[in-house]
């Protein structure tokens, strides 16, 4: 069966009448189960996990990777959530309040909130949590639009901005930006990393790096019945295969990212889940203005025309996603649908490429791509076949994953492929992130963006804002820069007495009422 939460603003969920009794391998289920995920958890039970890689730390002001999001986000909550509907809600604020020009907030905090050492989150604790995150190195462009952050009562923490800032409630929703206690209750950041104390539905019980990480309930708790687990095992498991065979045999409960050639299999397995969520995954192909090879824009237009994205999808992607012209996700908001996607037109993308080689452009240049991935490898030697078809000689140069990011962060290479999701509905950081770094790695436009999303980031009246936010999107769609490829949604496979899971558009999972079926 299939679970298909195909975009933030309407949910499908397509439940199997009867779900096939196809050949189990060892370990699966002798029985059918019914895999109906409204189903009540019961109370108890070991979810193990497992995903690529493991937490790097759980320090969440010095941590950027997804895989320690995954595990701190159980432990550590933030002011706002951004839920399964892409809404931003309150979560440990009873309310929230701004100005008429969006410059002071009022935040009252919720009541019986308690760290997972049974003292109190005060408003102290909120001001010194706001005032580390805009403060660290990695999200201090996000918040630095705040001036003051005040405790203005034990319950009641007014923050001031130097602009408007309608989105400052979604800005607090990152991840990144959760509430911990004042002074990370007299550790050290690095200590605070291996021993974080949150308010969240777990806390950490041990963690032996290399293997395993293990959360155990939060017995203070402030939502009632949550969770419903009695702890959570999140393991590593680089090879996607191996995972996915151990999800077959109940080693594991949940596991990210299976195979795409393997998804109708598990699909159809009676003891297996798969769920596709947001579509928050943007597929590029940056083509570096930087080298020789795209200076020419003909040459960037040539490439865009030639490719056939359809195949991509079909062949690389199994299928699973969708096309279209805009850099943002579709999850996000203001997600651009008019832009759409390229029309493929080998033709005259040939007579691009002749014209700009007869004023010295090159037809020769290297794709880089990471080795051992299925989709980038078949991608790449789509894109190949495609661009020589239309007379450009590619070369495709396969490194390690951290070979490809070292020499595309400092520019050396003519074109590679690309993801960048978002840790909140709004597209500020990303867009952040593209102009913080040079139009991703490529030298394309960024003075323009970077002015219309201070002025986007400002505008109250939410019309204003979507077309400031769609000049952006139409500006990078030009520039050929960034070639979109497609989309892809964020996919999980569980086993099927596994209910309650859920993943929102920021790719972070949600545990509090995830459980074994009763």
């Amino acid at each position: 069966m299939r679970v298909i939460h195909v975009a933030r603003k309407r949910r499908t969920v397509l439940a199997a009448a009867a779900l096939a009794l196809a050949s189990c391998s060892a370990g699966e289920a002798p029985e059918p189960v019914s895999a109906d995920p409204t189903a009540t958890p019961a109370t108890g039970g070991t979810l193990h996990i497992a995903d690529e890689r493991e937490a790097l730390g759980l320090n969440p002001y010095t941590a950027i990777d997804n895989n320690s999001a995954h595990v701190f986000a159980q432990i550590l909550e933030t002011l706002f959530r951004t839920d399964e509907d892409g809404k931003v809600v309150p979560w440990l604020v009873e309310s929230s309040e701004a100005n008429a020009d969006f410059t002071t907030w009022t935040f009252r905090l919720r009541e019986g909130v308690t760290f997972s050492d049974g003292t109190p989150m005060t408003a102290d604790d909120v001001v010194y949590s706001i005032e580390t995150v805009r403060q660290s190195e990695a999200w201090v462009s996000m918040f630095a639009e705040i001036d003051t952050v005040r405790a203005t009562s034990p319950s009641t923490v007014v923050v001031t901005t130097s602009v408007p800032s309608p989105a400052l409630e979604a800005s607090l929703s990152l991840p990144f930006a959760p509430v911990v206690p004042a002074n990370l209750a007299g550790m050290t950041p690095e200590e605070f990393g291996q021993h974080p104390i949150g308010t969240g539905p777990f806390r950490l019980e041990s963690w032996t790096s290399g293997q395993r990480i293990t959360l155990v309930r939060n017995e203070s708790y402030w939502v009632p019945g949550r969770p419903y687990l009695d702890s959570v095992v999140f393991e590593a498991v680089p090879s996607d295969n191996n995972r996915t065979q151990q999800l077959r045999g109940g080693d594991l409960d949940i596991i990210a990212t299976p195979p795409r050639p393997q998804l109708e299999a598990l699909d159809e397995a009676p003891a297996t889940v798969v769920g596709e969520f947001a579509m928050a995954f943007p597929n590029y192909l940056l083509l570096n203005q930087q080298s020789d090879a795209f200076t020419d824009p003909r040459i960037r237009e040539a490439v865009d025309l030639a490719i056939h994205r359809a195949n991509i999808l079909e062949a690389a992607g199994g299928g699973v996603g969708e096309l279209g012209g805009s850099f943002l996700a579709p999850a996000l908001n203001f997600h651009d649908e008019t832009l759409e996607p390229v029309t493929r037109d080998p033709g005259r993308a040939a007579e691009l490429l002749d014209a700009a080689v007869a004023d010295g452009a090159s037809r020769r240049f290297t794709l880089s791509v990471a080795a051992g991935g299925t989709y980038a490898n078949l991608t790449a030697q789509i894109i190949q076949e495609n661009l020589e078809d239309v007379g450009f000689d590619v070369t495709i140069e396969q490194l390690d994953g951290a070979t490809v990011l070292s020499e595309v962060g400092a520019g050396r290479y003519d074109a590679t492929l690309f993801t960048m999701t978002s840790d909140i509905i709004d597209p500020l950081e990303v867009i952040g992130f593209y102009i913080d770094l040079n139009a991703l790695w490529t030298g394309g436009e960024t003075a323009e963006v970077a002015t219309l999303l201070e002025e986007a980031k400002q505008a109250v009246d939410q019309q204003e804002r979507s077309e400031l936010y769609a000049r952006i999107q139409q500006i990078v769609y030009a520039d050929r820069s960034l070639v979109v490829l497609g989309y892809q949604p964020w996919i999980w496979a569980w086993r099927a007495d596994v209910v309650g899971y859920e993943v929102p558009m920021t790719g972070v999972p949600w545990l509090a009422n995830t459980g074994f079926r009763e």
